[in-house]
């Protein structure tokens, strides 16, 4: 429901301080509000549903799609279902490239090999509607440098390492199945950004009032995209 994600993100939005305690809504340009917002609604994101966050860079809000939100919309785009799964050191496996694309032809996994201090890579494997099937692989000096574009390796990945893998190749795989798809399933938005119409004045009339304290939510990379 694109009028019920809208009214979630502007209670989110409205609700957003930055370090100091001040509005966030007060610091960023009405435009990029608007921007964001669209974004949303076209991608089909429900921010109540962790699929998307809203993030300050600048003088700019903008969106950035969860693990979560790249699967939903991924699945809108001819996608059936994904998995990802981690290599281990002395794991037996074997990778082929046929007219540019990745196949694995061999991944023979021990019992004993799974320790997350063997982590050697991980792989995705999406199945698409038209019965192909597509692979992303990453070892782990490419999966380390998508940690970095992000929060940076935080305490979740040192916990959770095969997990974390597994969220990165994942949603590389399905930005990829997103990024190369048409627009056949956005929705017509303009009807649902009818009430943001009037965004700059509900700012100048809303964002200089008291705030509520809310404490500031921290995203951690386990709930943000790569």
């Amino acid at each position: 429901s694109a009028p019920n994600a809208l009214r979630a993100a502007w209670l989110q939005i409205s609700n957003m301080t930055d370090k100091q305690g001040g509005s966030v809504l007060a610091m960023v340009a009405p435009a990029s509000v608007a921007n964001t917002l669209m974004k949303m609604v076209k991608q089909g994101l429900n921010p109540d549903k962790g699929q998307c966050y809203f993030i300050k860079y600048g003088k700019d809000l903008t969106l950035l799609r969860s693990y979560q939100g790249a699967s939903v919309v991924a699945k809108r785009n001819g996608m059936i279902g994904i998995t990802g799964t981690i290599v281990y050191q002395n794991d037996e496996f074997e990778v082929e490239v046929k007219l540019g694309r990745t196949i694995i032809t061999k991944h023979v996994q021990k019992f004993e090999n799974i320790d997350d201090a063997k982590i050697i890579g991980a792989y995705a494997t999406a199945t698409m509607e038209d019965g192909s099937v597509i692979v992303d692989l990453m070892n782990m000096s490419q999966i380390r440098k998508s940690w970095q574009q992000g929060q940076g390796e935080g305490q979740v990945h040192k916990n959770f390492p095969g997990e974390m893998c597994k969220k990165t190749v994942i949603a590389r795989l399905c930005k990829n199945i997103i990024n190369s798809s048409d627009d056949a399933d956005l929705e017509e938005v303009e009807p649902y950004l009818a009430p943001m119409a009037n965004t700059q004045q509900t700012i100048a009339d809303k964002a200089n009032t008291v705030p509520l304290q809310y404490e500031s939510a921290t995203i951690t990379y386990e709930e943000a995209a790569v």
